[in-house]
């Protein structure tokens, strides 16, 4: 018997294609099976906990990567195949280009077959985890956290300039010399990029004061911002200023804690509802809400600079958290 590349058995290439398809055949099922689950705890949990969850259970690092690797295994299996063809032998006396390939190839396929079955018993395991309503307020509470502090700064910091120093200005100006600056588009505001809009009032001695936060609910023509300057705006400066806003038709937690604090508030009064009565799930709310509240009390700044004042600080935020909570229970 003529032994194959490296002492290896010889491989046909009809061979080598069944045993390719074979696998190639078995992860898009497993991967579908994966789909299939991740949907379905998708829908339990948004029927169960609030659709607002929806968003946070697609973007769950684990569900991705899990998807991701059955299907770039089946993708890598049919670029193998492509390049299996003929019925010749591909083991020879000489050392090939192509038979080396193949004995790579088959070897990488049956190894990424291994894992796949090992990331679908992560997975397994891993779903029940991201529907455990203790887990899903906890990851809530913790944004909350991070939400605050990247929102308002810690005021133990000697760059942080108070909310006093801030209205110094905005007391001193006339609201009928603002420009008013509208967005052309309807829709949340997702995002505000803080940082060119520092770099547009220094740049051009500009006074903004922020009308409308990430979260609020904008049309077009309503005002989002105020800017006071000497002169009127140039037509490039107010696009400049209009491009800061990014818009979209759902609210989302990027520069949003309202949003986040909305989430446990629904959550809480779900499980208060007749057809639930959990009230420990409710309790747990109130844990992780009194965590964020406590956290607020020790940022009291509204802005990183004098020339910016945005709408809104953590007085409001509370209160409004609060009222949501008076209201659902």
């Amino acid at each position: 018997m003529s032994s194959g590349l490296f002492g290896f058995h010889p491989i046909e290439t009809d061979t080598a294609r069944v045993v390719l398809s074979m696998i190639a055949g078995s992860i898009v099922g497993v991967a579908g099976v994966v789909f299939s689950i991740t949907m379905a705890a998708v829908s339990f949990a948004s029927g169960t906990f609030g659709p607002r969850l929806i968003g946070n259970l697609m973007r769950d690092r684990g569900s991705q990567v899990s998807l991701g690797f059955f299907i770039g295994t089946f993708i890598y299996l049919l670029i193998v195949l492509r390049f299996v063809r003929g019925s010749d032998p591909l083991a020879s006396e000489s050392v090939s280009a192509l038979a080396f390939t193949m004995y790579i190839s088959i070897g990488t396929s049956i190894k990424l077959a291994v894992c796949c079955m090992g990331i679908l018993i992560y997975f397994i395991h891993h779903v029940p985890e991201t529907i455990n309503i203790e887990r899903i307020i906890a990851n809530l509470g913790r944004a909350l956290k991070v939400g605050i502090k990247n929102r308002f700064p810690d005021p133990s910091g000697d760059h942080v300039v108070l909310c006093r120093e801030t209205e110094k200005w905005i007391n001193s100006v006339d609201e009928g010399d603002a420009t008013k600056i509208a967005l052309d588009s309807n829709g949340y505001i997702q995002t505000l990029d803080i940082d060119t809009l520092v770099k547009l009032a220094d740049k051009h001695g500009l006074q903004i004061e922020i009308m409308q936060r990430p979260g609020a609910f904008v049309t077009v023509g309503k005002p989002v911002m105020s800017v006071w300057k000497d002169r009127s705006l140039s037509e490039e400066t107010l696009c400049s200023l209009n491009a800061c806003f990014a818009t979209g038709i759902s609210p989302t937690v990027n520069q949003n804690i309202e949003f986040v604090a909305d989430q446990l508030v629904e959550i809480m009064a779900r499980a208060l509802s007749p057809g639930v009565n959990d009230p420990h799930t409710a309790i747990t709310c109130v844990n992780w809400l009194q965590v964020g509240i406590l956290h607020f009390t020790n940022h009291e700044c509204l802005s990183l600079i004098a020339d910016i004042l945005p709408v809104g600080g953590n007085r409001d935020i509370i209160e409004k958290t609060i009222h949501d909570l008076k209201a659902s229970s």
